[in-house]
């Protein structure tokens, strides 16, 4: 989940699944620390997009941990919390927000346009801006009135923030420097309301204040409270005992998420989630690198130590398989391999991954190789199928009602041969959803085809990946139920798509392309399949829980 959406959403996904906001809540303290390790999250998430690579992240972290930099404002440390707190916005920032209550303490002042700064006014007749260098006693008259409506403007947001209550600091603010009546409170918006517009001493404002309050019974005119001696404590109040309610309400816990690669692999690992599986993520070669791979790896590096780069020597793997899938998803079919945009593409995605620009050749040969292959032995090319003709990794979702493994069993090894061959499937009795990603759908001649990518590694020899050896993959690996699973899932979607949809006209067949066995004019690598429309049927009855004929 790092490497594929981010730090971030994998700390949080790691935290949900842990409980650990939970537990660190339960204890004293446990909110600075939660706050600590949110902000430390969102600090790697952001330093992740300027550099290349985790392990530069890495040491990003640990360099900022040994000196860190408190003059940057996003490592300064957090408040755990503001729900208790005075908060001092600016008129601005509060737009659109709203405080239970709000105090304005010095809405009475103003900074008079005048000579010595900027004078600059909107000349309505000509509809241009003005910046009057000469400060002329006209111009400066213009400038401060509009000032004067900018601060009414200001002030109508200041005064409709409050929920509840809104306090106004009023004061008979001086005109200038001249400490005689009239004040300067009407050049302030406050005072311009207050007062009309007209200029006026203490007792002006006094009399003004107290024709507002009575006009309005909201309005109450007072003194500023007394400074107390003593600084405010809150009152302890004591802990509260709370009691959890009880829960009565059943629940259904043979329902879940689950998936083709949840139904092969119970039996010999951990119940695992398809509800946090992704798009592009090559499960199979990550299963496929047992201890046998490793240590294949391990003795052509030490047979030699610079290997002839080829499709057979690229590295294995789920990390090298995956890479080979956002291959295929970011590159354009109908576009040459030696083109600038997929030289670029491919250049990005090697630097990326920090593999080796010397593996280009090998890519580009691989692609030629796979996209001017003819898949039916005759037209079909994936070399001519437009971006309107492919569907990219395409999510589904089937709804299962009931599925047993004995019921699954007799249906496919009674459709498929590959799946009459193969081991029994030994899954628990499911009941939820099943959840996957088709690698690519495709167009031909008015039918539509899935197509899986697969990278795994089953020899150096083109012999490896031809007639029984293929089937023996699909089988060992019960891709045979992927495919059908994605047939099913795909027939579902043309018939929501196609008002008379068919299957003869309409549905094609799956391709199963093992990438390291595709050669130009062979059939090497190439494994396909049209399961049959009773399958289908009954795959679809299966899943409904509805009775199958003996």
């Amino acid at each position: 989940m790092w490497q594929t959406r981010g730090v971030m959403p994998m700390l949080r996904s790691v935290m949900a699944q842990h409980q650990i906001a939970e537990r660190l809540l339960a204890d004293e303290g446990g909110e600075r620390r939660l706050t600590d390790l949110l902000h430390l999250g969102e600090l790697l998430q952001a330093a992740s997009q300027t550099l290349d690579s985790d392990y530069g992240l890495l040491r990003w972290l640990a360099e900022n941990m040994a000196e860190p930099n408190g003059n940057v404002d996003e490592q300064i440390l957090r408040l755990e919390s503001e729900r208790n707190l005075v908060q001092i916005v600016t008129i601005h920032k509060s737009k659109g927000l709203e405080y239970d209550l709000v105090f304005m303490p010095f809405v009475c002042s103003y900074r008079e346009v005048d000579s010595k700064g900027e004078v600059k006014y909107h000349d309505e007749a000509n509809h241009e801006t003005v910046l009057d260098i000469a400060k002329q006693a006209e111009a400066i008259e213009k400038a401060d009135k509009e000032r004067l409506a900018e601060d009414l403007r200001l002030i109508y947001v200041a005064l409709t923030r409050a929920v509840y209550g809104c306090y106004v600091g009023m004061a008979p603010v001086r005109n200038g420097r001249s400490t005689k009546e009239p004040t300067g409170l009407h050049r302030s918006a406050m005072g311009h309301l207050v007062q009309n517009g007209e200029a006026g001493g203490v007792d002006a404002l006094e009399l003004a204040l107290a024709k507002l309050a009575e006009s309005a019974t909201s309005m109450a005119v007072a003194e500023p409270p007394a400074r107390p001696e003593e600084k405010w404590q809150p009152i302890d109040e004591g802990e509260l005992a709370l009691a959890p309610q009880p829960f009565t309400a059943s629940l259904e816990r043979n329902w879940w998420m689950t998936s083709y690669s949840s139904l092969v692999k119970q039996g010999h690992q951990a119940h695992h989630d398809s509800s946090l599986d992704l798009p592009g993520f090559d499960i199979d070669s990550a299963v496929a690198a047992t201890a046998d791979t490793v240590a294949g790896e391990l003795e052509t590096l030490t047979d030699d130590l610079t290997p002839v780069r080829s499709i057979y020597t690229f590295p294995r793997g789920a990390r090298p398989g995956t890479f080979l899938h956002t291959v295929f998803e970011e590159i354009e079919f109908t576009a040459p391999v030696d083109s600038p945009e997929t030289v670029a593409t491919l250049t990005t995605l090697l630097e990326r991954e920090q593999y080796e620009l010397e593996w280009l050749p090998v890519l580009q040969q691989l692609i030629h190789d796979v996209l001017q292959c003819p898949l039916d032995g005759e037209a079909l090319r994936l070399a001519e199928k437009t971006p309107t003709q492919r569907l990219t990794e395409m999510e589904f979702l089937l709804p299962i009602e009931l599925l047993q493994s004995s019921l699954l069993n007799k249906v496919i090894a009674k459709h498929d041969d590959v799946s009459a061959r193969a081991g029994e499937l030994g899954f628990a009795t499911v009941s939820g959803m099943l959840k996957g990603f088709i690698d690519l759908v495709f167009e031909h001649q008015g039918k539509y085809y899935v197509l899986d990518w697969k990278s795994n590694h089953l020899g150096d020899e083109a012999s490896a990946y031809h007639g029984d050896a293929l089937v023996e993959a699909m089988r060992d690996h019960r891709y045979d139920l992927q495919y059908q699973i994605y047939a099913l899932a795909l027939q579902r979607f043309l018939r929501s798509r196609i008002p008379d949809y068919d299957y003869e006209r309409h549905f094609g067949g799956v391709y199963y392309l093992f990438l390291r066995g595709i050669e130009t004019g062979s059939r090497n690598g190439i494994f396909s399949a049209r399961p049959s429309a009773a399958l289908l049927a009954d795959l679809e009855r299966l899943i409904d829980g509805e009775p199958l004929d003996a």
